[in-house]
């Protein structure tokens, strides 16, 4: 409701210089006030409300507590509110009192209010000291520089003139041993005000403003204007006390907020004046650095009451660092760089570290300000680059994370670490879940180099933009972030107004500049992996003494302990400050309880949810902190939470260091490699292996290519991170066709275990070979494992056969055939009336991740094993894409989709396009038997038919490639369009789907396309990479399927022979950038040695790639022999009959 006068409040009228004034008795509060109590002050109190005084109050009640429920947990796991409310004494029953009190039942039944509101209200009710006021005011001109700025700090106006009273009564001791007068220094510090205040405030402001303006109430010819009245009304002290009266939570955060304000900056100059002759020494010996100018930091991510670190600024030029925590981290690190500075001459080629300078003072400390410096050389550059992998072997032996780009200044030839609080950081608890538990790669990826935040890595993506990189190698140039937040547009106007938009991250001073330039940290890879292997081995060859020397420095040292992202925090913070949940302290608790993530907290982790509320509540970002030895851990308030880590950080470090070697440096270099693979996107331009036919290219034997396979396999169990029965990868996994991730595998086909599960069990059961069998059937277990945890989540997942749910219902029906075990098609199928939610929201409607995919999924297991349920949930899927299908509007047939990925026309192609719809929907009709998918299918078939290019011999590939995305509309001549020749988007996947299709349709344009795709594949297919989404191995699964007679056995040996003989030559080259080595399926390492498989004996391993049938081919012989002898007799040239 908008500001109105509050029934009750009576007011007196003095007259000051003039001007008539209301003011308020002290003892005449509001009720109103009343609702600024905090949630766990209304439960505690000594009596409880029995009922509703009205109707609206329950009204009120229900709505709230609908509200709360509507957490993704307790969406998920509805016991978990009943857990959570039983938590504070509570039940269903007993809260909805509490939810729906209103303000004179909650002032009856409290009676006073507590120390703090009470100095809020009664500083709007009593009379001004005019002399505070008016200092007021001349700092509100000096340091509000924007209407908006300046409104906020006009309407704290009493509050203000209290703080500044005290700030500078708290000062004056002080100016005996100060460098500063007390003026002076409460003007500096009155600087941090508007970044502090006047976010609490824009959206209230944006929406009193609109509801004045709407009203008529303003004056003004300009929207300029207008805000100006707007806000010389809301000044009026009547008008101003009505307004905080209604957001009364909103002015408790002030008054609170000016209070650690106010402690802080006393602090802040105590301690730099105690300091000051030691600083002086330290920092400052030459001459002293002059009068003290300006204290920069950000007031907006305040930790402890509003700490934060802070920049000093002296008129001589200087800076100095201050921070509001012990620096004996710092202190000991710099020690560390000296000591292995002096034990370079065992790394040689690695160049020194540069060390800070720091003055540890026990809570708080002050270091160097380090300058941003561009290089004079390229050799300077390979330098930086060669200490950056140095930082990085040192860091991962140190147990240490979040070295984003904001904790690292390019200083000239020298990376400078500038922020060290999260060395020995224990990693087995995620305050994000509360788990322990992690599979196995999930726990190898915390325990890598990955953790560090040094390395590229993409975060936060969303449908409509790729994830931003905030590492200390990745570039922030040009990035905006993944999901719109709120900001204020038209500021300083009647039009004010809430909008959501991706902000543009700010470009960090963490990678080098040479000529202007900010270099690209990828180009040095080479650089970064020598530094990284030499510090390795340095760390190496002085374990011993490092363990017994330096390492023992950091025993007792306090670190921070980080496990939710500050970023998650600030969002909930950010909502919490709306002005529905300002009115009443009972709605933002209900956002701010966001923090409560896990369904059964022990009694620890519900001290670390009340501390991250309690943190929140005063309006700072959550502060855990532990020493490096302690398995406790403490709150912002110093509270211990008693051993809720399993593991110190400190002794993790020791263990990590004690298991450091050879094969585990071969780990973490892969997983450099593999991250920096990940700054590109997509399929588009950048480092991608490729292949050349040689002239003398061998046949090889058919135990070569079996011999080929089992190295792959080999190698796949060997990558693997194994737990009891449950077996893990790290890969480099593509996410929404466009952003590569390194990450846990997940439990899909396409990149995850059950790809890799498939080839482990085939390769087990042609060579008979247990351990890859034994791996198989781990990595099953772990895909059910997953399956089960992830399908109750509210958030909606893909239902595609590779790329989501229904890719474990396609390899256990799989794996029951393999290994003659029902009870996977029994598990399968246990999996089905998981997917109807799903379903609902797909909007991908492809293969890979959407309904058609599924609809393949469930057909695969309704023909091992036929029922009713599971083609109902192959219909379900059908009407949804029949449901969302779309008419192309120049033609009176054709039906196509539009999925997610950015395109300038919907697509063609097998995995995200038409062609893999149509076949879906194709099968679905013929099974059924009903006509409207049929008919469907081929409307859908018709649409993708009109796109065919026949100069290409192609369909085109309409996804949007940014600059390119002109180029690539449907309009444009066939020459200047782009086209891939692979399975996944051209000319092979769609002539796999038409083979698909010959099997239901009587359509000689089948034919033709088939005859199409085939002649485009031999001429632009080969040559690739050997992956099978977009590589050799692939393009042969289409020319195995369309080919007949000796031309099939001819070009497949041909072909065969060619890739072969370049893994021999080249390696495994994956469809990943930069050819990196990973385990999946469709672009990894699995699917080379799934390939080599189907070159042995296509009869006996079914192609993935078109979906087929476990064993339809197979003549139900399960010897080595009888599944080798097809390809001996095809590569002799025999008929096969």
């Amino acid at each position: 409701m908008p500001v109105h006068e509050i029934p009750g409040l009576r007011s007196r009228t003095l007259s000051i210089r003039g001007e008539r004034i209301t003011t308020f008795p002290i003892p005449d509060f509001p009720a109103q006030w009343f609702l600024a109590l905090d949630f766990d002050a209304r439960v505690s109190a000594d009596a409880r409300p029995a009922g509703f005084s009205t109707d609206g109050d329950r009204a009120r009640a229900e709505r709230r507590l609908a509200q709360w429920a509507r957490h993704p947990l307790y969406l998920r796991e509805p016991d978990a509110f009943h857990r959570r409310l039983a938590a504070d004494g509570l039940d269903m029953q007993s809260v909805l009192p509490l939810l729906g009190e209103n303000a004179a039942s909650l002032a009856a039944r409290i009676g006073s209010l507590p120390d703090d509101l009470s100095q809020t209200a009664s500083l709007l009710c009593r009379e001004p000291d005019r002399t505070a006021m008016d200092r007021a005011e001349r700092v509100i001109a000096a340091v509000a520089t924007d209407p908006t700025s300046n409104a906020a700090l006009r309407l704290v106006l009493p509050f203000l003139a209290h703080a500044l009273q005290s700030l500078e009564q708290g000062l004056s001791p002080l100016l005996a041993k100060a460098p500063f007068q007390v003026e002076a220094a409460s003007m500096l510090w009155a600087r941090r005000l508007p970044s502090l205040l006047t976010p609490l405030f824009l959206r209230t402001l944006a929406l009193e403003v609109n509801i004045a303006r709407m009203k008529g109430a303003l004056c003004g010819e300009t929207p300029e204007a207008r805000f100006s009245d707007f806000v010389n009304q809301l000044c009026q002290p009547e008008r101003r006390h009505a307004f905080f009266c209604e957001y009364c939570v909103l002015a408790r955060q002030v008054n609170r907020s000016l209070a650690h304000w106010v402690d802080f900056g006393i602090e802040v100059f105590s301690r730099l004046s105690e300091d000051w002759p030691e600083i002086c020494r330290m920092f400052f010996p030459v001459k002293s650095p002059g009068a003290l100018l300006a204290m920069e930091g950000s007031a907006g991510d305040g930790h402890r009451h509003g700490r934060s670190v802070l920049k000093l600024v002296f008129d001589g030029g200087e800076k100095l660092i201050y921070k509001p925590r012990s620096l004996s981290l710092d202190d000991h690190f710099q020690s560390l760089l000296v000591w292995f500075n002096d034990r370079l001459g065992d790394a040689p080629g690695l160049p020194p570290f540069r060390t800070l300078r720091v003055l540890d003072r026990g809570n708080w400390g002050w270091c160097e300000f380090i300058e941003t410096r561009s290089c004079a050389s390229q050799d300077e550059v390979q330098r930086f680059f060669l200490r950056q992998g140095g930082f990085l072997g040192l860091l991962y032996a140190l147990q240490a994370i979040d070295f984003h780009s904001e904790n690292l200044i390019a200083c000239g030839e020298h990376p400078v670490l500038v922020d060290l609080e999260a060395l020995f950081h224990p990693d087995d608890l995620d305050l994000s879940t509360g788990e322990t538990h992690r599979e196995p790669a999930t726990k190898a990826w915390l325990t890598s180099v990955l953790r560090l935040g040094l390395l590229p890595e993409r975060q936060d993506s969303s449908e409509d933009v790729a994830g931003f990189d905030i590492s200390g190698l990745g570039d922030r140039s040009g990035q905006v972030m993944a999901e719109p937040v709120p900001v204020i547009n038209r500021i300083g106007t009647d039009e004010m107004h809430v909008a959501y938009e991706r902000l543009a991250l700010e470009t960090q001073n963490s990678i080098p500049v040479i000529d202007g330039v900010r270099v690209e940290a990828a180009h040095y890879l080479a650089q970064i992996l020598t530094g990284f292997e030499k510090m390795y081995r340095l760390i190496l060859r002085y374990r011993e003494e490092l363990l017994a020397g330096p390492m023992s420095a950091f025993a007792k040292d306090p670190i921070r302990f980080i496990s939710v992202p500050t970023l998650a925090y600030d969002r909930i913070l950010k909502t919490s400050f709306h002005p529905d949940y300002l009115r009443d302290a009972a709605e933002r608790e209900r956002i701010v309880d966001r923090v409560w993530r896990h369904p059964r907290p022990e009694a620890g982790l519900e001290q670390v949810f009340r501390a991250e509320k309690t943190d929140l509540l005063e309006g700072d970002i959550p502060f855990f902190w532990t020493r490096a030895d302690s398995r406790d851990l403490r709150d912002s308030c110093g509270r211990v939470i008693p051993e809720i880590l399993s593991e110190s950080g400190y002794v993790l470090a020791r263990q990590r260091l004690l298991q450091m070697g050879e094969a585990d440096m071969e780990r973490q270099v892969w997983a450099i490699r593999a991250s920096f693979a990940t700054i590109q996107l997509g399929h588009g331009e950048g480092s991608w292996p490729g292949h050349a036919a040689m002239a003398d290219e061998m046949e090889p034997a058919t135990d070569d290519l079996l011999g080929l396979a089992r190295a792959v396999g080999d190698r796949v169990l060997q990558l693997a991170y194994k737990d009891n029965d449950y077996a893990g990868w790290l890969g480099v996994n593509l996410i929404r066709d466009r952003e590569w991730r390194v990450m846990p595998v997940s439990f899909d086909l396409y990149n995850g275990l059950g790809g890799i599960a498939l080839f482990l069990a085939h390769l087990g059961r042609l060579t008979g070979e247990p351990s890859y069998t034994g791996m198989a059937r781990a990595a099953a277990h772990s895909i059910r494992r997953q399956f089960e945890a992830r399908h109750g989540f509210e958030d909606p997942l893909p239902v595609g056969v590779y790329g989501g749910l229904s890719g474990p219902i396609y390899a256990f029906t799989h794996l029951a055939h393999l290994w003659n075990e029902p009870e996977w098609l029994d598990r399968a199928e246990s999996y089905v009336p998981m997917l109807a939610k799903h379903v609902k929201a797909d909007r991908g409607f492809d293969m890979l991740d959407g309904s058609s995919g599924c609809i393949m999924g469930l057909l695969t297991l309704y023909r091992a094993k036929p029922s009713t349920p599971i083609l109902d949930m192959a219909r379900v899927c059908g009407n949804h894409l029949l449901a969302h299908a779309q008419r192309p509007e120049a033609a009176p047939t054709g039906l196509f989709w539009h999925n997610r990925i950015p395109a300038t026309a919907p697509l063609t192609g097998f995995s995200h396009g038409v062609a893999g719809i149509s076949t879906a929907l194709v099968s679905l009709g013929r099974t059924t038997g009903e006509a409207r998918f049929l008919d469907a299918g081929l409307a859908a078939l018709e649409y993708e038919r009109s796109t065919f290019a026949a100069d290409e011999g192609n369909w085109p590939d309409y996804r949007d490639f940014g600059e390119n995305s002109e180029e690539n509309s449907p309009d444009r001549p066939a020459a200047i369009r782009h086209f891939m020749t692979t399975w996944c988007h051209g000319a092979p996947g769609i002539g796999m789907s038409r083979v698909m299709l010959r099997g239901f349709l009587d359509d000689p344009v089948l034919d033709d396309e088939i005859d199409a795709a085939v002649r485009t594949t031999l001429r632009n297919g080969f040559g690739l990479n050997h992956s099978l989404c977009h590589g050799d191995l692939g393009n042969l699964d289409l020319l195995e399927a369309a080919l007949t007679g000796s031309e099939r056995v001819d070009v497949l040996a041909k072909l065969g022979t060619m890739v072969a003989n370049s893994i021999r030559r080249d390696g495994w080259l994956t469809g990943i950038p930069l050819g990196i080595e990973s385990p999946g399926l469709l672009t990894g390492i699995a699917g080379i040695g799934y390939g080599l498989l189907r070159l042995l004996d296509p009869e006996c391993v079914p192609s993935v790639l078109m979906l087929e049938d476990p064993g339809r081919r197979m003549t139900g012989q399960s010897s080595r022999q009888s599944c080798m002898s097809w390809r001996k007799r095809t590569v002799q040239g025999e008929k096969v009959q």
